[in-house]
């Protein structure tokens, strides 16, 4: 006979029941039986099981017809050899030593070992008397109410109420009642014993992924039915003792049964009468906030009070998001490209005039042409182009706040909701829940918004730009919103109105190429992997949204752009930049799964296993994008990073105690007010430059436009944060994709006809102030004070007409020999080669500052910087 018999129940858990198994046969207490109940699963559960049979005599299978999760333990109990008996269910894992951890607590003065003791609030007693236990257990204190993790003496268990019964009591559970029959478990559990409940407080249970529908809905008419089963199962003549806890666990009913029902369907019910009944009787007053949620007219007032209220501390925590946010969206200032340009219909060719957008059907058109010349994201760019014109900057402001905030919630679902490591234990119970515990939503929200905010390098052009959230926050809230939506419709059968919702996933995966890419080569992995899939209501998503990605993918601008892009040498440099400088969330990832690997290898896969590593598929495919890409533009490893901190998110709030998350909040949270301080500095900053610029665009007849910005270089503190948190309006350098000097520029036509005006350009204050204080300024070339222009005062008679396509004209640097083995090895991999260079001719232009020709031009890469001897510019009439 077995000290202990391991039941577990099956039903249709093909994915987990062999991991679950495993765990129990790995235990260090050697002393068991393991009795699998097959309750009529469907799928290759029963297979599996009996497999596992045939190679250990440990382990018994029983088939039976589906009679529900509570029959099957049953059953299982009732085929049990040993003295005591631990509940195990299919889709979760036992540490190593759990099994060891609750026998040391047995004894000859013991039927229960609990152990779940972790949630239970102030009790650190190794033993509690069955009295006081009872109090805990009728009002369902902490985990007491599920039956798994915890250890009981088999006679107790088998007792009988009603010998005409077939079920010992304990059991014997109508089968309508799917909801709280586990919590009628252990009400009778402990009416049935007199002896005191042992306590273990250590963790001895995993709980992974739970399989059944989350479609049960509390009515006051199934509250009753449960309520009188309660009464029923607790000896009549302690009624009155235990009213008072019953109607603590009563109320806690009846606010779900008012969070998911309408008014008209429980106030008059006598569930609800009962229940103000018994309160009156006992001199009980309903408490305030109690009375005010009963109050709320409304359903779906009452269910976001209700999560309010439970959620309290990350509740505040996504509203103060929300308001920092908005302080710093309110100060985002536009910038003079994209922002101009998509006021404005696309052309194929930039060189035609520009024309405004004044209806859908110009929207459209102008989209069509952005979507054969330019890149595939259709869908994004239309929303984008549509909102830029029609709807008001702060509206378009405030919904990217609270897309913003929606995002924080949509990765707390998938990283402190159903996640499962490889022999992990849970630190706390309730791990089923789809959203997380509080606390974990809380450590999950507040490291995502740290992440984000502090680490990503890319925030300024992804989230506090206004057409960076369209291309990225928009993006990745429709992503992971129908991702949700799939995990939770996975175990359901295909049906019509599934397949027409499907169709939805297509503007999803026509969204943006950089993210629906790697998506899309999961879900191609993940439907050859599991067929199963074919037969969920899953796959058409899948294929709609493979559809859309390959919509994205297919255009002919995205070929002709990367056949006219540089080399791939060229890419590979750019890319391996990008990977070192912008990736950064990604190494943070990396350094701790090499962690764990060193010290923790237990809760990482196994290499042999495949599909646990699946998730890492998209945020590779993502990698080699921002490899092959050819740019080292930071905003290009947002999605990267974003996948890495979601793996990563998911890894720490399961390896991580709950002190070292408290620690990590305080810390991610002082850090994060520290930078916002600064942050909104900066972001001030700009926005008045803006303001004093657009004043002027304002002013008829102007056409120089003379920009502040700010002074780089005297205060690396305030330097990092500008590069950090702002999205420059105006911006001028070697990589900048407009040229603020020059008025024949697509943007610069654009931002001229939307002011009014024939043409304008933009030059940096000091360079306007300089010139026109001092007319012998610039009479060699010299460096702006921000170093990034070179300004060069030319003889009016080598003064051309402003340039047209029909002017030749050449900017030459003439460079000195260089030694390229005095150079690092990442000097010598990018180091320049030849002895001149010839700069673009949209580098550099010819102006009018106080009626003298300036030539301005860009400096060039460091490579090139360095090596300069002298600048010769040619102009050919």
């Amino acid at each position: 006979m077995a000290d202990i018999s391991v039941i577990i129940p099956v039903y249709n858990s093909e994915a987990t029941i062999a991991d679950c198994v495993e765990s129990v046969l790995r235990q260090t207490f050697n002393d068991l039986e393991v009795i699998v109940v097959d309750d009529g699963s469907k799928d290759d559960s029963g297979k599996i099981c009996d497999d596992i049979a045939a190679k250990d005599s440990r382990v018994t299978v029983v088939h039976q017809p589906n009679k529900g999760r509570t029959e099957a333990r049953a059953v299982g109990t009732t085929k049990a050899c040993g003295k005591w008996i631990c509940y195990v269910d299919s889709d979760d894992t036992l540490p190593a030593d759990a099994l060891a951890l609750l026998f040391s607590k047995v004894g000859d003065d013991v039927d229960i070992v609990f152990g779940n003791g972790y949630t239970l609030t102030n009790e650190h007693r190794e033993k509690i008397p069955i009295a006081e236990f009872r109090h805990l257990a009728v009002r369902a204190e902490g985990s007491i109410g599920v039956p798994w993790g915890s250890l009981y003496r088999r006679e107790v268990l088998m007792r009988k109420h009603d010998e005409s019964r077939p079920w010992p009591w304990v059991f014997d559970v109508p089968r309508h009642i799917v909801n709280g029959e586990d919590y009628l478990f252990w009400l009778r559990l402990v009416f049935s014993t007199e002896r005191p409940v042992a306590v273990v407080r250590e963790s001895v249970y995993h709980k992974g992924e739970e399989h059944t529908s989350n479609s049960f809905k509390w009515t006051a008419d199934y509250c009753y039915k449960l309520n009188e089963l309660r009464k029923a199962s607790i000896p009549e003549d302690k009624h009155d003792e235990f009213l008072s806890d019953m109607l603590t666990d009563r109320l806690e009913n009846m606010f779900s049964v008012a969070q998911w029902s309408k008014r008209s369907e429980w106030q008059d019910s006598q569930y609800y009468k009962d229940i103000l009944q018994d309160m009156q009787s006992l001199g009980m007053k309903m408490p305030l906030k109690s009375r005010l949620f009963l109050a709320l007219p409304f359903l779906w007032l009452r269910r976001l009070y209700s999560w309010v209220s439970e959620n309290r501390g990350y509740s505040l925590f996504l509203s103060v998001v929300f308001l920092m946010l908005l302080l710093l969206n309110l100060l985002d200032a536009p910038t003079l490209s994209d922002d101009m340009i998509y006021r404005f219909k696309w052309h194929a060719d930039e060189l035609e005039p520009v024309e405004t957008i004044n209806g859908l059907g110009d929207l459209l058109q102008s989209q069509w042409t952005h979507y054969l010349v330019t890149n595939g994201r259709f869908v994004v760019h239309l929303l984008a182009q549509g909102a830029l014109v029609f709807v008001p900057p702060v509206v378009i402001q405030v919904i990217n706040c609270v897309l913003f905030v929606v995002m924080i919630h949509l990765v707390v679902c998938l990283a402190a909701g159903k996640t499962r490591l490889h022999g992990q234990t849970q630190q706390a119970a309730g791990k089923t829940h789809l959203h997380g515990q509080p606390s974990q939503r809380l450590f999950v929200g507040v490291m995502a918004f740290a992440l984000l905010f502090l680490v990503f390098q890319g925030i300024r052009t992804t989230m506090l730009w206004s057409l960076g959230a369209f291309n990225y926050l928009w993006v990745v809230v429709a992503n992971m919103c129908l991702l949700l939506y799939l995990r939770r419709i996975a175990d359901r059968p295909l049906t019509w109105c599934y397949v027409f919702l499907s169709v939805f996933a297509l503007p999803v995966g026509w969204s943006h190429e950089a993210l629906s890419l790697p998506l899309s080569v999961t879900f191609f992995a993940l439907l050859l992997i599991k067929r199963r899939l074919w037969h969920s209501a899953v796959w058409p998503f899948l294929l709609f949204y493979i559809l859309g990605c390959a919509l994205c993918m297919v255009t002919p601008a995205l070929w002709s752009r990367a056949a006219d892009a540089v080399s791939l040498q060229a890419r590979l440099i750019s890319g391996a930049i990008n990977c070192v400088s912008n990736v950064r969330i990604t190494w943070l990832l990396v350094i701790t799964i090499i962690i764990l690997w060193w010290k923790h290898r237990s809760v990482l896969p196994p290499p042999s296993s495949f599909l646990p590593f699946l998730p890492f598929l998209p945020l590779a495919v993502a990698l080699g994008i921002v490899l092959l890409c050819g740019t080292n533009l930071e905003r290009v490893a947002f999605f990267v990073d974003f996948i890495a901190m979601i793996l990563l998110l998911s890894l720490l709030q399961n390896i991580l105690s709950d002190v070292w998350k408290k620690r990590l909040i305080i810390i991610s949270g002082v850090l994060i007010l520290l930078c916002f301080v600064p942050a909104y500095m900066v972001r001030k900053q700009n926005y008045d430059s803006w303001q004093m610029a657009e004043q002027q665009m304002k002013e008829p007849g102007r056409e120089l436009i003379v920009v502040s910005l700010p002074m780089r270089g005297q205060n690396m503190l305030m330097d990092y944060f500008c590069n950090h948190y702002v999205n420059p309006s105006f911006d001028f350098g070697f990589y900048c994709s407009y040229m603020g000097f020059d008025a024949t520029d697509i943007n610069m036509r654009c931002a001229a006809h939307l002011y009014g005006k024939d043409k304008m350009y933009f030059l940096p204050e000091d360079v306007v102030r300089k010139a026109e204080t001092d007319s012998t300024a610039y009479t060699n070339y010299e460096l702006d004070d921000n170093g990034l222009l070179f300004v060069w005062q030319l003889p009016r008679t080598s003064h051309p007409a402003p340039r047209t396509s029909n002017t030749t004209d050449s900017l030459i640097f003439v460079l000195n020999d260089e030694d390229l083995a005095t150079l690092n090895p990442l000097q010598r991999l990018v180091a320049y080669k030849d002895s001149t260079f010839v700069l673009d001719d949209y580098n550099y232009e010819v102006v009018d500052i106080a009626h003298r020709p300036y030539l301005v031009f860009t400096k060039p890469t460091t490579n090139i910087f360095r090596r300069i001897n002298h600048i010769e510019y040619h102009i050919k009439h």
